[in-house]
């Protein structure tokens, strides 16, 4: 028996309380299956959005057009979602038309992966028309029916094919891996941000060579990326790197063969992550002298704690004893509260302008105090700093 959350079972039940069908998919039971923790809860149903509406109290039609209404039970989220048939895909990306329909089967048909295409009912067994469970247990990510249909139906899943293989651990299937380097070309038709969306789960888990392969047909130039090359001993670094997304975006996009001002572009990043691609795109993992304590405190200084440990991250991928060593010096430094920064200094600008000293003067001199206590942090004392400049 799978488990899911009480809001959840209550919403599905009362669903089917209404005489309506109803089975939680995809992702959510995917994951559950393979005791994977989930955030996002779908059910689908055979109720139309007006119904649903009618049945709960506290909904939103956030896809409305597509069948999709939010349920809000006890303050969280259930997309609930019509059983539906797709046609037409003249952009690569969108149906040009959706027809509700009342059969689970023709819904569970449109999915992209048989692994996501499974459905759950606690009353009933799993719903599983396409193999999906097979396919979890052989660790295969295989497209549902043709996969050249479901590529050219959205060429956004073939990346997604490649973020499952990523996260997962899977292989994918030959028939549809052929068929996402064959339709390589169509992922420019993709909007950058839900490129950039694919890329940072991605990250998440493990680079394949088929991955840098396919970066390598030229599929994701349009938006900047070049190539990739594989190399084995980083990739399996890279996968154990214990960061935060934006960081290990920014350190996986260093990586690649690209162009700045095209990711910049194309991509729209956050601030924060374009701020660590600039950071990444002036320093190689050997331009930063970080070969002494005063070194360490100096890079620190004038680059910031959160870029050298992001600088240091990504020199892990290459020196992992160096990286951790680094880190360790950086530990001791602030343990033993050496200063480094302006701010650690025990004078400020109020100390000298009540000696007299005005303008740029200030500044000047608490930057020549920062260097000195630097090298000595013994002396970051007030009046030895005050007596030392001021005597």
């Amino acid at each position: 028996m799978l488990n899911f959350p009480s809001y959840a079972v209550n919403c599905l039940n009362t669903i089917k309380e209404k005489g309506y069908e109803a089975y939680f998919v995809g992702g959510c039971v995917r994951d559950a299956v393979i005791g994977r923790q989930y955030d996002d809860v779908d059910i689908t149903t055979n109720a139309t959005p007006d119904q649903i509406m009618s049945i709960f109290e506290h909904t939103v039609p956030t896809g409305i057009a597509h069948g999709t209404v939010t349920v809000i039970i006890d303050g969280n989220n259930i997309e609930v979602t019509t059983y539906r048939a797709e046609k037409g895909y003249s952009d690569s990306r969108h149906p040009d038309l959706v027809n509700f329909v009342s059969d689970l089967r023709e819904d569970l048909s449109r999915r992209d992966f048989t692994i996501n295409a499974l459905a759950f009912d606690p009353e009933r067994e799993t719903v599983d028309l396409f193999g999906g469970m097979n396919d979890l247990e052989a660790k295969i990510i295989k497209a549902v029916g043709d996969p050249l249909v479901r590529f050219k139906e959205d060429a956004l899943r073939i990346l997604r094919a490649f973020r499952f293989s990523s996260v997962l651990g899977m292989n994918i299937e030959d028939k549809t891996k052929d068929a996402a380097f064959k339709l390589a070309g169509t992922v420019k038709k993709v909007s950058g941000e839900r490129i950039l969306s694919e890329l940072k789960k991605l990250v998440g888990g493990n680079i394949s060579k088929d991955f840098c392969d396919f970066i390598g047909t030229g599929a994701l130039e349009p938006f900047g990326i070049s190539s990739l090359n594989y190399d084995p001993p980083v990739f399996a670094a890279f996968g154990k790197l214990d960061t935060d997304i934006t960081e290990k975006t920014a350190i996986f996009l260093s990586l690649t063969k690209h162009d700045f001002r095209l990711i910049k572009s194309t991509l729209k990043p956050s601030s924060a992550l374009i701020d660590y691609l600039e950071f990444f795109d002036k320093f190689s993992t050997d331009e930063i002298n970080l070969s002494t304590r005063r070194d360490i405190k100096i890079a620190l200084k004038s680059y910031s704690k959160r870029f050298i440990s992001a600088y240091l991250n990504r020199l892990s991928l290459y020196d992992t004893m160096l990286s951790e060593k680094i880190f360790e010096v950086i530990y001791d430094i602030e343990q033993a509260d050496e200063p480094y920064l302006l701010e650690h200094l025990c004078i400020n600008g109020n100390d000298l302008s009540k000696l007299g000293i005005k303008g740029r003067d200030i500044g000047r001199l608490l930057n020549q105090a920062l260097e000195l206590v630097i090298d000595e942090p013994t002396l970051n004392k007030n009046d030895t700093l005050l007596k030392k400049f001021f005597d």
